[in-house]
């Protein structure tokens, strides 16, 4: 949803349904945490898994993570990214640039990096997410948006010509798959693309 003509300055908050909407989605991805090591093992990305055709785990693999660290860390960037970015669409649109963003991000592990045998964690769709938000900054004609497209590529350039940014894999808790930032992001461009054809309605809710 996009409040007046959607920059940064004159957008109106509705910060009552957007706390809601993050709070169950971080409920979500705790519980998801929470659950038995064997449990989780069935929503993560596993090559051979997904090759005999539990496809699911494409998009079930970015809503489990490492261990609580790694989920602190994604929920946060999440809930940033949610919280100064909400108002402009509804939760109809950020649900499905999630799991766009996230299934590309997968999907594209899966066919071009074929030594990755399991993948977990929501960074990949979390890249995705925050260029369909800067994406629709600079629709909207807002210049920081620039600023933010520019940091999103250098640090993707880093990362596919540099490798993960120092100390991440010891953040995290485990080694950092790059290319599934790159592949998250070729989703959100896709999404971008789509809401540049069809944006989204001034003043909607759902859309």
């Amino acid at each position: 949803m996009q409040g007046g003509s959607g920059t940064a300055e004159n957008r109106e908050l509705r910060p009552g349904g957007l706390a809601i909407g993050i709070g169950l989605l971080s409920l979500l991805l705790v519980l998801l945490q929470a659950l038995p090591e064997d449990w989780r093992a069935l929503l993560q990305y596993q090559r051979a898994a997904v090759d005999a055709g539990q496809w699911w785990r494409l998009l079930t693999a970015n809503l489990v993570h490492l261990g609580w660290r790694h989920l602190a860390l994604n929920g946060a960037a999440l809930v940033m990214i949610l919280w100064l970015f909400g108002p402009d669409r509804g939760a109809l649109r950020w649900t499905l640039a999630l799991a766009l963003s996230g299934l590309a991000s997968s999907l594209g592990v899966h066919l071009s990096e074929p030594q990755v045998h399991w993948m977990v964690g929501l960074s990949g769709a979390l890249h995705g997410l925050f260029l369909v938000a800067a994406a629709g900054w600079l629709r909207s004609g807002d210049r920081v948006a620039w600023l933010l497209l520019g940091g999103l590529l250098l640090k993707l350039g880093w990362e596919q010509l540099g490798g993960p940014l120092p100390l991440t894999a010891s953040v995290v808790g485990g080694p950092v798959i790059t290319t599934a930032h790159l592949w998250g992001s070729v989703g959100g461009l896709v999404f971008a693309a789509i809401e540049w054809r069809w944006p989204p309605r001034s003043g909607a809710a759902g859309l």
